[in-house]
């Protein structure tokens, strides 16, 4: 049998939802249509009776109506299904308007009402309830009435409804309808107060440089995140890297590297040992590369140690130092020189390489070592290039507001020049920040990045260059670079000539 497009039309422009139905189930799902409405009136018996009475009323003219709709020529079918909509419409909204309005006011309505009446608090009342009934009914039926499920029984009155049979429309008509609840949950959710604003980071640098790319402008840069660290994100435990472990009593290897630096070298060392809170932990390491006529470190230190504690034997905590003096006319650059300085590692826990122009501010060692942990790497490698004097705190602190942070990538000067990288100096540095470079001017570790990633002695003639190598090596075993915070800026540079050898 042709499927008919059948539709209840009402005295006033309904909204019209039009899909097939066969002609012999028609009256079927108008008693269904009856029974659903019945159902959902269930606690007012009085409105239940009299929705029955009208049906029974309504029930054989329909019949009829139909009947004689059958037997109609089925070679228009449009035509037919618009006979079969003002066949059923007087019935239909004859019942529909008796039933409405006797439910306001008991009042006889006329048999076309362009607009709905106001309602009643007792209308209101049932809408309301009807809409949460509805709401909170299954979805899933045999039959489903898309207007009834949205509105209430007054609403369905005003509307067009449509009844679908068919197991694809009924599917459709489900989504549709999940559709409208998502819809309205939506402009709910647009309408309730938007949360208030997480503050800026506070944590900023000025990138000195010209731009390299479209996306990254010359002026300030705020760190969002504030802190780039490990995942901390309970499902991104795997890729974590060990947790740090720092023994209740630990050592520090202190390396440096000197070339014909040797007053500075000393001035280097005192301050390592007079402002460390461990100063007996402490094993320093030096390669020493002088001319004759040069001040040797050890020299340099020792009158200073004299002066500084001049009833603790001649060069207190000399003992504690190791130098490797080496002529400075057969060096071959400052890489092989850190593998020479690798080789006096023995057993400690922590190792520090620095530039042996450089001072430390008081309680270093712990504050070094706190700084390490706070990055939650046993990998970690704390490395950056160091402010100059003027940046220290007063009475040899950390510095107010400022710290260094390898980021700066450069490019070339020339074609022919090896890349150049530089530092910035980040406001209100909080926590450890991950870095893609690695500098020689501090480098602080467990010892372990130091024996299992060894420096490769062959490369020599090499000083632009050295930092790119050794970043390399570090984070292809597994460590991770970090730029020290402001709370973790214990060292600071000599940026100037003074004391240095002819004019360095």
């Amino acid at each position: 049998m042709a499927n008919r497009i059948i539709h209840m039309a009402l005295p006033f422009p309904p909204e019209v939802v039009m899909s097939p139905v066969p002609q012999a189930e028609l009256r079927h799902r108008q008693q269904q249509l009856q029974m659903q409405l019945d159902r959902k009136t269930t606690e007012d018996a009085w409105l239940h009776e009299q929705q029955q009475a009208f049906r029974l009323q309504s029930a054989a003219p329909s019949r009829q109506n139909l009947h004689q709709q059958r037997h109609r020529d089925d070679d228009d079918e449009w035509d037919q299904d618009v006979d079969v909509t003002s066949s059923v419409s007087s019935s239909v909204q004859t019942q529909i308007a008796r039933f409405r309005d006797s439910r306001l006011n008991n009042a006889t309505p006329p048999t076309r009402r362009p607009n709905p009446p106001p309602e009643d608090d007792d209308s209101r009342g049932v809408r309301l309830k009807r809409a949460h009934l509805a709401k909170t009914a299954p979805m899933a039926r045999s039959s489903f009435h898309m207007t009834t499920a949205l509105y209430s029984p007054y609403k369905t009155a005003k509307h067009a409804s449509t009844f679908i049979e068919s197991s694809s429309m009924r599917v459709l008509c489900l989504c549709l309808t999940l559709c409208a609840v998502l819809l309205q949950q939506r402009s709910c959710a647009a309408t309730t107060t938007a949360p208030t604003p997480a503050p800026s980071p506070r944590q900023s640098f000025v990138w000195p440089y010209p731009s390299f790319c479209n996306d990254f402008k010359e002026g300030r840069v705020y760190l969002d995140p504030e802190t780039q660290n490990i995942p901390r994100a309970a499902k991104h435990r795997g890729l974590r890297p060990p947790e740090p472990r720092v023994p209740e009593v630990y050592d520090v290897f202190l390396g440096l590297p000197s070339y014909r630096d040797g007053i500075r070298c000393g001035f280097t060392l005192w301050t390592a040992f007079a402002r460390a809170t461990h100063p007996l932990r402490l094993h320093v390491g030096v390669v020493d590369q002088t001319e004759d006529g040069d001040v040797r470190c050890i020299d340099e230190y020792c009158r200073l140690a004299r002066t500084s504690w001049p009833d603790d034997g001649d060069c207190k905590y000399k003992h504690l130092i190791q130098i490797d003096a080496r002529d400075s006319k057969l060096s071959t650059g400052p890489i092989a020189v850190r593998a020479l300085m690798q080789g006096m590692i023995q057993a400690e826990e922590f190792c520090l390489t620095i530039d042996a122009h450089s001072q430390f501010i008081l309680n270093w060692d712990v504050t070094m070592v706190d700084e390490w942990t706070r990055a939650g790497n046993e990998l970690a490698v704390l490395s950056v290039y160091p402010p100059g004097y003027d940046k220290m705190g007063p009475n040899m602190s950390i510095p107010p507001a400022q710290s260094s942070h390898l980021c700066a990538f450069g490019g070339h000067d020339t074609f022919t020049d090896m890349p150049w990288f530089s530092r910035v100096t980040i406001d209100d540095s909080q926590w450890p920040q991950l870095s893609p470079l690695w500098g020689g001017g501090l480098s602080f570790s467990k010892c372990h990045a130091e024996t299992r990633v060894p420096i490769d002695p062959h490369l020599e003639w090499i000083f632009i260059g050295e930092q790119y190598v050794r970043a390399m090596q570090l984070w292809t075993h597994g460590y991770d670079m970090y730029s020290p915070s402001r709370y973790g800026t214990v060292l600071f540079h000599n940026e100037t000539k003074e004391g240095g050898h002819n004019g360095r």
